[in-house]
């Protein structure tokens, strides 16, 4: 039987964070989505329809393409990662690398990636970005990324 020990195997959605390489060429400069409130990824599979005759009453399938997105909130900001720049690569139409991954050492600010654990890596689109501002509120905004091509798994 699997031992199992909270303490240790469990991962805070406080420690989770979206990362955006801003670097050019060959130098990669990996930025986290800033004041970001949530991030999730979402991977998911078409589906082909294999219904046939000896299935029964029942449908069948076979997996079709996968895709996959990532989505955030966060508070507005005019940093690099901030509203303006999703909204220029999403006017431009120009992909650029995500990660989502884990932080180093939140209780030290240290907001950089740790690469010694799993993340996850591809090309994306921002294809919604959407700003936020109610009244006597900090102005947020609503980022979707949609992945381009495969969405990698990178093991320590």
């Amino acid at each position: 039987m699997a031992a199992y020990n909270i303490s240790e195997q469990r991962i805070l959605g406080d420690e989770l964070f979206i990362y955006i390489n801003l670097g050019t060429g060959e130098t990669a400069d990996w930025q986290p989505l800033a004041y970001s409130t949530t991030a999730s990824l979402n991977l998911t599979s078409d589906t082909i329809d294999a219904s046939n005759k000896m299935a029964g009453i029942w449908t069948a399938a076979l997996a079709g393409k996968l895709s996959w997105t990532i989505s955030t909130e966060a508070l507005m900001s005019t940093s690099n990662t901030g509203y303006e720049y999703f909204y220029d690569k999403l006017v431009a139409r120009t992909p650029f690398l995500i990660r989502f991954g884990q932080v180093k050492d939140l209780a030290a600010a240290d907001f950089t990636q740790d690469e010694t654990k799993t993340y996850y890596e591809g090309e994306a689109y921002c294809s919604s970005c959407n700003l936020n501002a109610d009244n006597g509120a900090v102005c947020t905004m609503s980022v979707e990324f949609t992945g381009n091509g495969e969405l990698k798994k990178v093991t320590a």
